[in-house]
């Protein structure tokens, strides 16, 4: 239990990779029911492309999916060259990408080499690729020949995977002459010659080791497989293990869960799965600075200089927080998705103000005054699996920053041992205080004012309930997608189907969720897997199912 001295406050600034953590055209609205055409700068295989309409232009959505934020995980020019093992194409070729759910894209002025979505160039001379928020937070509904992008969605990617293979694709590049001579020569150009290959040669494996030392310290018994990652169980290791140098800090990060949908996430007082995270005060900008150490981003801890060096990009990730102020939820997509029949859904709202509205409230996702106060809900009232919320308090040894103050400038001191929250917020205040300029410029940017609130995660594991607008996006449902549709949801826990198949884009409108069967591109989600329970939530359960029918066509006017 957290000590009455440890307040919400010191872990304030904690982060997680699935919180918010994200030219030259207009926006042109191609439907009643809002859709922004893109066809023009979306590579798929599906025949027509669309993205949902949701208070962005193409401007904004284009800046939202490729505005660095410090991560960088490779030189960008290796990126653009590497080829994939035992293939002479590209390790980035749409046709690779799509393999791990990312989303493939045209080439755009701020895209120009046609990366996926949420793979930005860190614009520095010497350029390196990282992961932006819309890696994480862009999803794809597939139906009968149209793709849906969904801006704020849920990715389906396999994050674990793609950076397994990726390691895997440079050594075999390391140990192959030919394949490392091509490389060379394309990534030099006019430069190459033997002293200059030998000295990226270095370089490679240097980037390469660094590469495989995150892997192995985030390696799991149970891959993630699509759709999932444990964001703070790998913050955690890189912060507290790596950053901090104190190796037996590694944890297993065994609680992988669903990417939250970021539309009403700057609006509401508490984000994240476990609510472990304040949106009041700089919240929103610690919040965002922790996620990018998370995805690649560099921290060095030195707890007698005022501030930490860091690659995160302060001013960046305020503009990325001011764009998903304006991000609205998806609405259903009639034309693509069928009409809502409304007598049902009408009936429908009449069981869920019964059911469901006491935990998520109804708003107008339109509002731009909207707030929201979460509901949570605690362990033993929710019954879903337990193990992401009671992993928030998780503790490590302090290190270096023992005798150093937890905040930095004031309050209590490290002992030898403290929570992770804690050593990560001491690490994301580090990062702001050490960029003065950079965070007058980022604190310019209007944030929202949101309401305190005194919520404390660590002494009570809870999980958060917020309002479910646009939650037909977002399957598979429970925070660790555990139930593949929303049908699945309303049955009695002993009902639900035990295992089933995650990777298809393929919508399911009837179920409110993706296709479940088995392909050459799924993973398998046991459900009997530590963490992987798909008990509890039992609300609307008891509904008849005529009465679950209605609930299910009014969930779809979210």
């Amino acid at each position: 239990m957290l000590s009455n001295k440890v307040k919400v406050g010191t872990i304030a600034l904690s982060i997680s990779l699935i919180s918010l953590l994200t030219s030259c055209s207009t926006s042109t609205q191609t439907s009643a029911y809002g859709v922004l055409d893109s066809q023009e700068i979306v590579s798929n295989t599906i025949a027509k492309t669309v993205s949902l309409s949701q208070g962005w232009d193409w401007d904004t959505q284009q800046k939202f999916w490729y505005t660095t934020q410090g991560s960088k995980f490779m030189p960008y020019s290796w990126f653009l060259w590497l080829e994939q093992e035992n293939s002479t194409e590209l390790f980035r070729s749409a046709q690779n990408i799509e393999k791990y759910k990312y989303i493939p894209q045209k080439a755009t002025p701020l895209n120009p080499d046609g990366l996926p979505i949420g793979f930005a160039n860190d614009n520095k001379k010497d350029a390196w690729v990282g992961l932006t928020c819309s890696a994480c937070h862009t999803g794809q509904v597939n139906y009968q020949e149209t793709a849906m992008v969904i801006d704020g969605a849920p990715t389906m990617a396999d994050f674990q995977t793609f950076f397994i293979d990726l390691e895997k694709t440079m050594n075999y590049t390391l140990n192959s002459n030919v394949k490392f001579e091509k490389f060379a020569v394309n990534v030099l150009g006019e430069k190459y010659n033997e002293s200059s290959a030998n000295e990226l040669r270095s370089e490679f494996l240097k980037v390469t080791k660094s590469l495989s030392n995150r892997n192995s310290l985030n390696e799991t018994k149970n891959p993630y497989g699509f759709a999932r990652v444990d964001a703070f169980g790998q913050i955690f290791n890189m912060v507290s293990a790596h950053d901090l140098g104190v190796p037996e800090n590694k944890t297993e990060p065994d609680a992988p869960v669903s990417y939250p949908f970021l539309w009403d996430t700057p609006q509401s007082n508490l984000v994240q799965w476990n609510g472990l995270l304040s949106n009041h005060g700089i919240g929103p900008l610690g919040r965002n600075v922790g996620e990018v150490l998370g995805v690649f981003g560099e921290l060095e801890f030195k707890p007698k200089a005022i501030g930490y060096p860091s690659s995160a990009n302060i001013p960046n990730l305020a503009h990325l927080e001011k764009w998903v102020q304006e991000l609205w939820s998806p609405q259903w997509p009639m034309d693509y998705l069928g009409a809502i029949d409304v007598d049902k859904a009408n009936k429908g709202e009449e069981h869920y103000n019964k059911e469901c509205v006491s935990c998520h409230s109804l708003i107008n996702r339109t509002d731009p005054k909207r707030r929201i106060f979460v509901t949570m809900v605690g362990l033993k009232d929710i019954g879903t699996d337990p193990v992401m919320a009671i992993n928030a308090g998780r503790k490590g040894k302090t290190g270096i920053l023992e005798g150093t103050k937890i905040n930095i400038l004031a309050g209590e001191k490290f002992g030898a041992e403290a929570y992770k929250a804690q050593i990560l917020t001491n690490a994301v205040e580090g990062a702001i205080l050490r960029h003065p300029v950079e965070d007058i410029e980022a604190l310019a940017i209007d944030n929202l004012k949101i309401e305190k609130s005194d919520f404390n995660p660590i002494a009570t594991p809870s999980y958060k309930a917020r309002p479910l607008d646009g939650i037909w996006a977002t399957a598979p449902y429970l925070h660790n997608g555990s139930i593949p549709n929303m049908w699945e949801l309303l049955k009695p826990a002993d009902k639900r189907v035990k295992s089933f198949y995650v990777g298809s884009r393929e919508f399911d409108p009837k179920h409110i969720g993706f296709d479940m069967i088995k392909s050459e591109m799924s993973s398998k989600f046991d459900t009997t897997l530590y963490s992987n329970s798909n008990s509890g939530h039992n609300y609307g359960t008891n509904l008849n199912e005529e009465q679950k029918w209605e609930l299910m066509e009014f969930l779809k006017t979210l």
